[in-house]
């Protein structure tokens, strides 16, 4: 549900509201790759490079099959 909702604060530029939904989908199940993948476009674009880094890293280890942008 929270991975949803981010989706479509995404889709609405909410990106901190997004990064918020993304980390509580992540404390539910912290082996979820979509939620990294999408909280790494968030942090992409909310200047956290860092934060992009790590996570589109962890997506991609959990055999997330797409490009993060």
């Amino acid at each position: 549900a929270y991975n949803g909702r981010a989706y479509a604060l995404m889709r609405q530029a909410k990106w901190k509201d997004a990064e918020a939904d993304l980390t509580a989908a992540l404390k539910i199940n912290p082996k979820y790759a979509n939620a990294y993948a999408n909280r790494a476009a968030c942090r992409k674009r909310l200047g956290d490079a860092a934060g992009f880094a790590q996570d589109a890293a962890m997506a991609k280890q959990m055999g997330w099959p797409n490009p993060i942008n």
